[in-house]
């Protein structure tokens, strides 16, 4: 008879140990997995960021490219250019560097953009000739 006693006691649920290991189980792997996606998100962010970057280097290379050489003038500056990424205003350092490389006939220009807070940069260059 005991044994048929413990045979209906096992077939009542799960004891209240076994729920609560059950639901650390669970909360432990959610948390695991919400980690995970907290990291995708951060580095799709960042991608995102690092791709306007890119983007305003080449515009700055484009408009340098495009201005008559006796018109690009000699300068070693720093600006802030915000620009929004996905929803944020993002703002970047732009150093700027145009300096002759061969007098009279060759100036070179180099922009280094940076972002959140010097951690980050992309460094765009190129040569502009007189001809």
């Amino acid at each position: 008879m005991a044994l048929h006693l413990h045979a209906l006691r096992s077939n009542k649920g799960f004891t209240l140990i076994e729920a609560m290991i059950a639901v650390a189980i669970l909360v432990i792997s959610s948390l695991w997995t919400l980690q995970g996606l907290i990291s995708v998100k951060q580095n799709v962010s960042a991608n995102v960021i690092r791709e306007e970057a890119v983007k305003l280097g080449q515009e700055l290379l484009t408009d340098a490219r495009v201005t008559p050489y006796g018109s690009l003038s000699l300068v070693n500056d720093t600006q802030v250019v915000t620009r929004q990424v996905a929803n944020y205003d993002i703002s970047f350092t732009v150093k700027r560097l145009i300096e002759v490389v061969l007098a009279g006939t060759t100036k070179s220009a180099t922009y280094t953009i940076e972002w959140d807070g010097g951690r980050h940069s992309y460094v765009a260059r190129t040569v502009v000739s007189d001809q």
